[in-house]
This record gives structure tokens, sequence and C-alpha cells, in this order.
């Protein structure tokens, strides 16, 4: 069988058949995929994972961008790539065709609107194209809702209220979720024991003593650098304790207080006696406390020691209600008792101000910052009142546990057990006639009036980042809109399509014994079976219009 040598003539029809809706597709597919891998740059995106937030519109949701993307691959999996392919198993048809011609039956067959029956009659190679690009479209349909996860990133996060929390000495149990503890009471839920009553109360192994022995910083943090050789003031901050619970966004930042709240400065003066320098100035240690005062006396818990015999402290109060300790060692039996080693000097008083907590990957927990007081009241220590309360008896018992452990005397030793006295004091009568300030903290302007705090720093899966399967996707379309495009605008003229008015105009070249003989069983849907070899020719009679002709095996 000899090819059919016929000249076609090409007809400026380009324009008027052109595929808009596969040419809008494709240049939208085209444009938004090089803007989504631009943007994606900044995410530094590995598998299905990413470590940075997008470049542009990284506060938008997961959710947000996946419907963006969805809206892309929509028109890739419904108009792009369905079009793609006709249009070139359309070329294909049509070279066939011209140049060697193509059996009637497989031609027939081989169109899409053909039955699933006839279509497995027909060419093979169409049906191995058509699957591989139904199962594209699928998996691209399937793999895009992973191109976007939440990722860590630097921003501002504000923090809820949760159950405000005063007990203020009432029933001794926390709320379940506060926003924060107060000082003095307890972070830690308790059940009632019927045998054994409430135990020992919460306002004695508050979170603020807890903190304090365990030396988290939580609630409890000295501020400065103790004295040495001479006066020098180290505060010491005894705040309230944030839910860190409520904190789990919160990966390296500071959390601040959008509203004052109450904290107990105590401010520390550390004299030392050197070389008896102060021999005049100071009392010689008896054997009744100090101006009359409290003496706690403690012992090593190494009883074996010789070089260190365990000490006293006299605690005492001053007229202007400062708080003040001489604190000395114990004598060998072979020397003779002297004056004290350190006077420490308290003053005390309550202050609101808008505390920050800070959090970072190297402690792991969130430690209380030294406030800048907003408003303050002296708290006045008066030692022999002091002396007939519970908190005397509990903090006298906490100061010999922290000093069982010391084997000497030295310029630190007053920071292992005076602050006790301040942590273990009744805090919960201050709120009766201190009551805070109406002002609101600036940095809270901007977020919800019943925030509790505002956090700044690195915030938990607080933006959107784009994964490399999602980058690689957009590459994927961006060469699927390439190729399409190529396809649409440089179309080969004349092409034939599956446009039943084209058919109608095709088949009037063909025998229209050839056409029934062929089509008998194609109404019902039966693969249309035939011999025949068709070539497409142009009719010069007829004004170039496009035939079909038949030339039997």
């Amino acid at each position: 069988m000899q090819p059919a040598n016929i000249q076609l003539r090409q007809r400026p029809s380009w324009l008027a058949t052109l595929d808009w809706a596969s040419t809008v597709s494709g240049f939208l597919l085209l444009a938004t995929g090089i803007l989504m891998i631009i943007n994606g740059q900044c995410s530094l995106a590995h598998g299905l994972s990413a470590y940075a937030p997008l470049c542009v519109g990284s506060r938008l949701s997961v959710q947000s961008w996946l419907a963006i993307t969805g809206i892309q691959f929509s028109l890739l999996s419904t108009i792009l790539l369905p079009h793609a392919t006709s249009m070139t198993l359309s070329k294909c048809f049509t070279r066939a065709v011209e140049t060697t011609g193509m059996r009637f039956d497989r031609l027939l067959n081989s169109l899409s609107t053909a039955p699933l029956s006839a279509q497995l009659r027909g060419s093979k190679k169409v049906i191995i194209v058509r699957c591989l690009v139904f199962m594209l479209a699928a998996l691209v349909s399937v793999l895009y809702k992973f191109s976007f996860v939440s990722v860590d990133a630097q921003g501002m996060l504000a923090i809820p209220n949760g159950q405000i929390y005063y007990n203020y000495g009432s029933d001794g149990y926390p709320d379940t979720d506060p926003s924060y503890t107060e000082i003095g009471e307890s972070d830690i839920p308790r059940e009632y024991n019927y045998a054994l009553g409430n135990g020992v109360p919460t306002s004695i192994l508050s979170a603020n003593l807890i903190d304090f022995l365990t030396v988290s910083n939580g609630s409890v943090v000295v501020v400065s650098d103790p004295g040495k050789t001479f006066e020098r003031p180290t505060d010491l901050i005894v705040g309230p304790k944030v839910n860190a619970t409520r904190l789990t966004n919160i990966l390296n930042g500071t959390v601040e207080s959008c509203n004052p709240l109450l904290y107990l400065r105590s401010s520390f003066y550390v004299l030392r006696s050197l070389d008896n320098f102060y021999g005049t100035k100071w009392p010689l240690v008896k054997s009744r406390p100090y101006n009359d005062g409290v003496r706690i006396d403690f012992t090593p818990w190494n009883s074996t020691s010789y070089t260190f015999n365990g000490g006293i402290m006299d605690i005492t109060s001053l007229a202007n209600g400062s708080l003040q300790a001489w604190v000395t060692g114990h004598s060998l039996p072979s020397q003779p008792q002297g004056i004290y080693d350190y006077r420490v000097t308290v003053n005390m008083r309550y202050c609101y101000g808008y505390i920050n907590w800070k959090n970072s990957a190297v402690f792991g927990h969130f430690e209380i910052e030294d406030p800048t007081d907003i408003k303050c009241q002296a708290f006045p220590f008066d030692v022999a009142a002091w002396n007939q309360t519970l908190w005397s008896f509990n903090a006298k018992a906490f100061i010999q546990a922290a000093c069982a452990g010391k084997t000497t005397i030295d310029d630190s030793f007053w920071t292992f057990a005076l602050p006790i006295i301040p942590i273990m004091s009744d805090h919960s009568s201050v709120h009766k006639g201190f009551a805070p300030p109406g002002e609101r903290n600036p940095r809270c302007n901007n977020i919800a009036q019943d925030s509790f705090a505002v956090a700044e720093g690195m915030i938990r899966a607080s933006r959107t980042g784009m994964t490399r399967l999602g980058i690689g996707l957009q590459g994927l379309a961006i060469m699927t809109a390439i190729v399409a495009m190529c396809l649409i605008l440089w179309p080969r003229l004349p092409l034939l399509t599956e446009w039943p008015a084209q058919w109608i105009v095709l088949v009037e070249g063909l025998d229209k014994t050839v056409v029934k003989e062929a089509v008998k069983d194609g109404a019902t849907g039966i693969s249309v079976e035939s011999k025949t070899v068709v070539f497409l020719s142009s009719s010069a009679e007829e004004g170039g219009e496009l035939r079909l002709i038949c030339a039997r095996p």
C-alpha cells in the first residue's frame, strides 16, 4: 500500500479553533507556579517538611494555601492535562491519516468518546497514554495536600486568660487552668485525704518555696550578685509563677503580663566582718539572741567534720521595719566565741508591675525576670509577732534543712537560708489594702482585651512553609503548562478532533457502503470493526474542505 501524496492547504483557522480554556489555564499555571517556587525558597524545604516560613503570606494558614493550590491543580487535572492529551493524540491521528493511513475501525475505537469496551479494541498505546494521564492527575490531586506545613517562626502571640485564681488562704486548691499562680500559693493540685486532712497547707509548700529550693527561678530570682567585702544591695524577687501548660506553643521567648501583678521585692544589704575591722562596732556573740530576736541554731549533717561545727543566725527587726540577721559559725572547742561574721539587712516591699517570664531552649522552663515597679508598699517585719506564727515555725525548720549541707560560712551563705523568711510569709493579707493600678501594658494594645499576656519569640507552628514536595509539584505544573502551551500555540493544521460537526464533513468522502458496514453496530455501543484504511484529503472542488478517503487493503 502506497502512502497518499496529498498536499494539504493550511487554512488560517488557528485563532478560531484555539482552545481558550487550555490557553488560560496554561498561562495561570505557568505564572502561579513560578511565583510559588520563588515564594517557597525561603522555607528551607526538605522532603515533606520545612524549616522556615514562606517569603510572602506565611501568616495564612495551611488550609488557606491548600485552597489556593487546590485551584491550581484543579485546572491542571480537569482542564490542562486532559486537553493536552487529547490534542497530542489528535496530532498523532492526523499525521497517521496524512501519511500511511489508518484503519477506520482503529481510528474510531481510539476516540475518547467511544465506549470503554470499544477503546480496548482500539490503539493500545492510546489506552496506555490515557491511563497514565489519569493516574498522574489522581496522584497530583492527592499529593498537593502535602505541599504546606506549619513551621516555627519568630512572632507575637496573645495568651488568653485562664481561670482567675485568687486563693488568699481559703481552700488551698488551685484551679485547673489558671493563667498564673499568686505568690505564696501552690501550683500543684492535691486531693483531700480524709484520714490525714489537708496535710501541709499549700501556702507553706508554695510554688515560690519549691522554685527557690530547686533553683528553677520560675517565680523566685536573685537579680544581682551578693556583696563581697562591702555593702551592696541585692534584690530577691518573689513573684507569681506562670502556668507553663498554657505556653506550650512558645519554644523560646518572653511572656509579659498585660496587667500589673503582685510580687515581693526584698533588698538584701550584706556586710562581712573582715579581720576584725568592724570589731569595735559589731556586737559580740552571746548565749542569747542579739537584740532579743530569734536564734536559729544549725549543725552540719557531717558530724565528723573538724573544721566546721555549724552556726547560728540571729533574726531581729529594726524600728524602720527592716529585717536584720546576724550570722556566725560555732566556735571550735579550742576557740573563744568572737563577733558575728555577717550582718544582713533586708528591706521588703510589695509591688505591682508587668511581669516578664523568659523561656530558653537551654533551661526548658520559664524564668521570672526583674520587673519594673509601678506601685509599691512597704512590708514591715516585726520579729516578735513573726515568731508567734505558723510561718515562723516552718521557716525555721526549712532554714535548718537548707543549712545542713553547709561546710563553712562563706560570702554566699545567706542566699541558702535567709530568703526563706520573706518567701514563707503571709502574702494573702496584702491584697485587702493594696489594690493593683488600673493601667494596661502598652504592649498589649494590639491584642484582645481579655488576654492575660503577650508572648514574643519563637512560636511553635505559627507560620506556613512549603515542603520540597510542594515545590516539586509546582515544577511539574510549570512543565505541563509549557508543553501544553507549545501544543496549543503551534498546532499542526488541519487537525482531527472529536467535534461531531467535523466528522459529518469528513465522512462525506467515504463510500456509503464502507461507512454503513463499519458503523453498523456502533450505535449500540459495540466496537467498530472494519479493515478499511482511511486517508485525509483536501477536496479542491469544494474549496479545500477536508475529507476522509478510503483504500481497501
